[in-house]
């Protein structure tokens, strides 16, 4: 069942509507609020579109670098589990003889 939930932004209201949970879904807003609120920050100048678009790219930079790391370290992982299985392997073989 969706939940909807009344957030502010930049002090603008928004309904969020969605399966995740009201606390998350508030999580969510406070971050974009707070990234909107450093971006103008930095420049007042920047209209609340371009602070919009800004903050996007700087999220989806996050995310994608946060990717990164997780693959980065899945792939470790993996090169690990080889690794112990050929030990494994070699000691059940040695084990067998």
């Amino acid at each position: 069942m969706a939940n909807k939930l009344k957030v502010n932004i930049l002090s603008r209201e928004y309904t969020l509507i969605s399966e995740d949970s009201p606390e998350y879904m508030k999580r969510i807003a406070d971050l974009t609020d707070r990234k909107m609120k450093e971006a103008l920050e930095r420049n007042p100048a920047l209209s609340t579109s371009t602070a919009s678009v800004l903050t996007a790219l700087n999220l989806a930079d996050e995310l994608e670098k946060v990717k990164l790391v997780a693959r980065e370290k899945v792939d470790a992982q993996a090169v690990e589990i080889a690794s112990l299985k050929k030990q494994l392997e070699d000691i059940k073989k040695s084990s067998a003889k």
